[in-house]
């Protein structure tokens, strides 16, 4: 906001004598900028603002040695407006820097925060994906084990029935066992029983020698047969 005296506007006669009167004459460019921004300048007072924006064009169009007093004032309070101008100006690039530079931090830390949720993301599929592959895999071991039961419980039925068949044929064997089990006792039990008392009479000792006496005399017996088969006649 722009705050000057408007006491140091009040115009003397002569200023107004000395004002030129080529009202056609082309502005210069750079007059032309400066009564832009004091147009867009914040001046509180309505005839502080009107007085400027008509004798900028004026007071500026003559050479310093050739303006009035009153015009050295207004030209005066026209550097200070452009100077309270420019500090707000750079006040507001510095605001809008600050906003820039603000608005820069954030963006990098939401791309460093959205690198990081990518991130997990990506490791949040792939553990997705593992663990997908896992229950696959235990799901063809569930189907192999489902299919090994069956097989097992099919073949179980089989051999049931077979051992069902066949349990008539197992019964006769068992029978015939049995009966060759005790045939077998009785023709073991008869000899041995007679060789027991025969060896509890004494006997067993009398035919032993005999038995040895008779196997004597027949070796005896073949060994004289075979010398006079060899002796020449």
């Amino acid at each position: 906001m722009v705050k000057m005296d408007p006491a140091m506007l009040k115009r003397p006669a002569s200023a107004i004598k000395a004002q030129p009167s080529s009202p056609g004459k082309a502005l210069d460019p750079e007059i032309k900028v400066i009564v832009a921004a004091l147009q867009k300048a914040n001046i509180p007072v309505e005839t502080l603002r009107s007085t400027l924006l008509t004798q900028a064009p004026i007071c500026l169009s003559k050479s310093i040695t050739d303006r009035h007093p009153f015009e050295h004032n207004v030209v005066d309070m026209i550097e200070t407006t452009l100077h309270t101008i420019r500090s707000s100006m750079e006040k507001d690039i510095s605001l809008v820097e600050s906003e820039i530079e603000s608005t820069q931090s954030r963006e990098t830390k939401c791309a460093e925060e959205y690198a990081n949720a990518l991130a997990d993301v990506e490791a949040a599929h792939r553990s997705v994906s593992e663990k997908k592959q896992a229950l696959a895999q235990v799901k063809r071991e569930l189907v192999s084990a489902d299919l090994d039961w069956n097989h097992a419980r099919s073949t179980k039925k089989g051999m049931s029935g077979r051992l069902q068949l066949l349990e008539p044929n197992l019964d006769k064997v068992r029978g015939k066992r049995r009966r060759l089990e005790t045939k077998l006792n009785n023709l073991v039990s008869g000899p041995l029983k007679m060789f027991n008392d025969m060896k509890e009479n004494g006997e067993l000792e009398s035919e032993v020698a005999s038995v040895t006496s008779s196997t004597a005399v027949r070796k005896a017996s073949d060994a004289h047969t075979a010398a006079l088969a060899s002796s020449p006649c």
